[in-house]
């Protein structure tokens, strides 16, 4: 998970501004206000082969477009990624989801 962070960091056109450690528990408590939210967190995980790790990858908003000049090279850096972390011809990737709720005025 740490590299494939990094490739993101590395890559990723905009991934450093659409991160959601960018939106904290006082803007969350904003977008409710005045009312009261709650909030929970699951844990959840997915299995991916190589072709599921890319399809994940390229469908995220702050990949770099097909035309983008760095894009076959985080393919290839993803490729390399891949051929470390895999176990049985998979990674795993582990996620901790945090859902907001309440009722808006």
């Amino acid at each position: 998970m740490r590299d494939y962070e990094q490739l993101l960091h590395t890559y990723a056109t905009d991934y450093k501004q659409v991160r959601h450690e960018n939106v904290d528990n006082a803007a969350i408590a904003r977008f409710f206000a005045p009312s009261v939210h709650q909030s929970r967190s699951f844990t959840n995980a997915q299995e991916l082969d190589y072709d599921g790790l890319e399809s994940r990858l390229l469908s995220s908003s702050y990949t770099p477009a097909a035309d983008h000049p760095n894009r076959a090279l985080m393919l290839v850096q993803l490729r390399e990624l891949f051929a470390r972390a895999q176990q049985g011809g998979r990674v795993r990737f582990e996620y901790d989801t945090r859902a907001h709720f309440g009722h808006l005025t």
